[in-house]
């Protein structure tokens, strides 16, 4: 009867660890969508207010390099 009850302690602490582990992911993804929302702002308020005052602005997302360019030729 112990090793009965010690067996069923275990599977409750591994699902335990499982629903954790999910929960854990979850909330990593929810943060991680939710800083690439707020960089997607940012970087459109920064496209706005670099066109407004005639500059071009390139953005290579992979690599996240900015490069600034004079609007006139």
């Amino acid at each position: 009867m112990e090793n009965g009850g010690a067996e069923s302690s275990n599977g409750k602490e591994e699902q335990l660890e499982s629903e954790i582990s999910k929960k854990l992911e979850i909330t990593k993804m929810v943060k991680r969508r939710t800083m690439e929302k707020k960089e997607a702002k940012l970087l459109h308020r920064l496209f706005l207010v670099c066109r407004d005052f005639g500059f071009q602005v390139f953005v290579e997302a992979k690599e996240q390099k900015y490069s600034l360019h004079s609007g006139g030729g």
